[in-house]
């Protein structure tokens, strides 16, 4: 009986604990408190990085419990892509971020690992113009969900 009992215990620990990674996430709805609170933060940065107003374009945006993701670009708020020009990296570096211009190596892309902190939330990695999948060892780097950072894109 009581190998039964201590069987029925260890299983639906298993399952309670494997729960967190495979609940659902959420995309907060255009418009909603929660998803101005995130875009308004990503923005921060990504004004500083590009050296003018943005908006996002947002691909991914997941939420579960307390972590997100967002994968997206930054345009300007009237549609137009951002202009390297009066980028951080432009600034700091003219000649070789022409070249990354020239050569469509600069796009706008954001994505970013945030977790919340209170009722804030606070960004962990943010990355610029990436050209391959990095995020897929956030969940070891950072104890993030792992369906929060899988195939973003669906």
């Amino acid at each position: 009986m009581r190998a039964i009992l201590l069987l029925v215990l260890l299983i639906g620990f298993t399952v309670v604990a494997g729960a967190g990674d495979s609940a659902p996430y959420v995309t907060p709805a255009v418009g909603s408190a929660s998803r101005k609170q995130l875009m308004d933060t990503l923005r921060i940065p990504a004004e500083e990085h590009l050296g003018q107003a943005v908006v996002f374009k947002v691909s991914a945006l997941r939420v579960m419990g307390d972590w997100a993701f967002f994968l997206g670009t930054a345009i300007q708020p009237n549609g137009n892509p951002v202009d390297f020009r009066k980028s951080k990296a432009y600034r700091e570096n003219p000649r070789e971020t022409k070249s990354e211009i020239e050569a469509g190596m600069l796009y706008g892309g954001v994505d970013a690992l945030l977790k919340r902190e209170g009722n804030r939330w606070r960004i962990l990695v943010i990355t610029y113009d990436a050209s391959d999948v990095h995020w897929n060892d956030y969940d070891q780097k950072f104890g993030a969900p792992h369906r929060l950072i899988a195939d973003p894109i669906r």
